[in-house]
This record gives structure tokens, C-alpha cells and sequence, in this order.
């Protein structure tokens, strides 16, 4: 995900065939050079097949879901914040109301202020819509009508 403020690309765990990992990285645009931000300290799980995006407007970096097998649960549904400008983690309160899940969409929703989350899978296929408002730290799932 690019972060504006930095003119980064960051990104955060994920894997490889040497395991999953729960490092966080940042690629300055401008000096095409990779930094390990990663912190000491309270972080999410080692997981895979999660998404991340960024509320401008904070510069938090919001991470889902995905899959920890092997190091935790799989799927996952928790929802963790890293905040860019103090490259530090923070479990997001009331955040795992949702079913767990991965391959999933994710986007955040700026003119509202709010991540959207579609679909997915976990243990079953998942075809839900729901709106995390990091203003009252709570998910509200999209009304099927």
C-alpha cells in the first residue's frame, strides 16, 4: 500500500517458502531504498493471505484477517492498526465481531471514513459486506436487502 506521507510503499507480513512472517517494511519512492520498520514489542501474528490499507487522513495502516496456520488460527479475525508516523501496532478494540477469513476485498472508504470489507473465504464461502468506523471502533455489517 503507498503511504503519501512517506512516499513509501509499505508492507507487512506475509510469506515465502521459508514461512510466514510478521515484519513490516517501507520502499522510499524517491530513493528506491527498503527500510525494516518493523517494532519491538505488541504486533499481529505471522500470517498470509491477509490485505492491509491506509486511512489517509491518519496514517494508519489497518490490517485484517488472513491466515496464521502454524503460528495461530486460521482463518483470522482480528484487525490491528499501525500507525505510520509512530511505527507502532495496536489491536483494534471490539474488533473481531466479523467471521474470519481470507482472500478477501478491502478497501477504505475516505469520503466516509470507513473500511469496507467484502466476502472471502474461511470456514465456509463468504459473500457479507461490512463497515469497520474506526470512530467508535465497531463493525456493522451492510444490510442485505
Amino acid at each position: 500500500m503507498i503511504d503519501p506521507g512517506s512516499n513509501s510503499l509499505i508492507i507487512s507480513h506475509g510469506f515465502t517458502n521459508s514461512g510466514r512472517f510478521d515484519d513490516t517494511w517501507s520502499f522510499n519512492l524517491a530513493t528506491n531504498r527498503w527500510t525494516n520498520i518493523t517494532p519491538s514489542g505488541t504486533k499481529p501474528l505471522r500470517r498470509c493471505l491477509h490485505h492491509a490499507v491506509l486511512d489517509p487522513s491518519t496514517r494508519l495502516m489497518y490490517l485484517y484477517g488472513g491466515c496464521a496456520s502454524g503460528n495461530g488460527p486460521c482463518p483470522l479475525n482480528d484487525l490491528w492498526a499501525f500507525d505510520l508516523r509512530t511505527n507502532t501496532w495496536s489491536e483494534q478494540p471490539n474488533s473481531r465481531s466479523v467471521a474470519g477469513r481470507d482472500h478477501y476485498g478491502i478497501s477504505f472508504d475516505s469520503r466516509r471514513n470507513r473500511i469496507v470489507l467484502f466476502g472471502g473465504g474461511g470456514n465456509a464461502t463468504l459473500g457479507d459486506t461490512w463497515f469497520y468506523d474506526s470512530s467508535v471502533r465497531s463493525w456493522s455489517p451492510l444490510p442485505s436487502s
